[in-house]
């Protein structure tokens, strides 16, 4: 389980990482929290959780995403890596986030609605950026994929 304890509550939910290693959910499951996210938290924390939206863009498995939630917040979720995606959906069912969670999926942020390519480093889901072809034309391991901004 994650863990925080954020204005006096503490609070904790299933977050569902994938299988093989990677360095984001390897970074959750050693520290079993959201640390970064909860950084972010402090700033919104004196907003009133029923009227207030949070747009969490590149949600990845949901650790931002799911911790909002969690202290009531309705978040909507862009991620555009399709697995991602899956396992942030597991997670919003697991611990029953449906009613604050709506995730936009195979979607990216743009300067203008167009198709884009993205490339995810292998091992490394949350270093997905742009794609662009490697100098040379020498070839990568990073996993090519598109999505909708």
């Amino acid at each position: 389980p994650v863990r925080s304890s954020l204005m006096g509550e503490d609070r904790s939910w299933v977050l569902c990482v994938r299988g093989k290693s990677d360095k984001v959910d390897n970074i959750l499951k050693w520290e079993a929290s959201a640390s970064d996210c909860e950084r972010l938290f402090y700033g919104m924390s004196r907003m009133d959780n029923t009227t207030v939206y949070i747009v969490d863009i590149g949600a990845n498995i949901g650790s931002c995403s799911t911790l909002y939630a969690a202290y009531g917040f309705t978040v909507v979720s862009i991620e555009p890596n399709e697995g991602s995606a899956g396992l942030l959906d597991a997670t919003i069912k697991v611990n029953g986030f449906c009613s604050r969670v709506n995730v936009v999926r195979g979607a990216a942020v743009a300067d203008g609605p167009k198709e884009v390519t993205l490339a995810e480093p292998q091992g490394n889901s949350g270093g997905t950026r742009l794609h662009r072809p490697p100098l040379g034309g020498f070839p990568t391991n990073d996993r090519v994929f598109k999505a909708t901004s």
